[in-house]
């Protein structure tokens, strides 16, 4: 290729990278105009930069089709979040996060596994904050078996020792009085820390399993992991419902 033909190649890359960066720049905008939308509540705004970006033709843009869907969402405007949802060109994760949140937050539970099961089949994979978002939705309408489905999912896609995700499946089964999952879910992470460790605590001492809550308690400290104040809440409550007066000061 002769130097000229080089230059020009150069020229168009240039050009393309200017373009996108103008997209980009104008889409950033419209994304803190929604943040101001939201902050003062005002939906018919929202709805009007929907329009207007859709006017200039930035309302297939995934990173502002998901921010619109939040917007929606936080209006409690599913229909809107929705029809957002379907003219985006390239859904991403974060998307598909957003729009299965909306179906949760609105009580739409059959559609968000309905979601979750078209998303698992496109060529988006979930990533990590859909799993917590589906965790999550399982919890807040007592779905057990699809809470299962989807922890299964997390071990066969190999994130089951990420830690967000570890907490939050030990978090679900224990709001779910599934205390034996929740412990055989806390033994498999590599690592536990003190959102782990406060999360297993915490659920027994809520269920009444005072015993094992202190024993839990006492283990954390064995392994070097120093309470913070939800943690001695817990370990309180504990102590409360045993009567262990002594060990209740011990801790004061």
């Amino acid at each position: 290729m002769c130097n000229d033909e080089q230059q020009f190649d150069k020229a168009l890359r240039s050009l393309d990278i200017m373009d996108k960066m103008e997209i980009r720049i104008f889409v950033d905008a419209f994304v803190r105009l929604l943040k101001i939308c939201i902050a003062e509540n005002n939906p018919k705004e929202a709805c009007d930069l929907h329009g207007l970006a859709m006017e200039c033709g930035i309302d297939t843009d995934s990173f502002l089709g998901t921010n619109l869907i939040r917007a929606f969402t936080y209006f409690r405007n599913l229909k809107d979040a929705m029809n957002v949802f379907v003219q985006l060109s390239k859904p991403d994760a974060f998307s598909w996060n957003a729009i299965i949140v909306a179906h949760s937050k609105l009580g739409q539970l059959d559609k968000v596994m309905s979601l979750y099961h078209e998303m698992c089949s496109s060529s988006v994979q979930p990533n990590s904050y859909v799993f917590i978002s589906m965790l999550k939705a399982c919890c807040m309408h007592g779905e057990v078996s699809m809470m299962m489905e989807v922890h299964s999912d997390i071990v066969s896609r190999g994130l089951e020792s990420h830690i967000f995700l570890g907490s939050t499946l030990i978090d679900t089964y224990v709001k779910c009085s599934l205390l034996e999952e929740a412990l055989e879910v806390f033994c498999g992470l590599p690592t536990q820390n003190i959102v782990t460790w406060t999360a297993l605590i915490s659920g027994h001492a809520s269920q009444e399993h005072s015993e094992k809550a202190l024993q839990l308690f006492m283990q954390m400290q064995e392994g070097g992991v120093q309470p913070n104040p939800v943690t001695f809440v817990a370990a309180l409550r504990a102590c409360s419902d045993l009567g262990a007066i002594e060990l209740g000061k011990l801790m004061h």
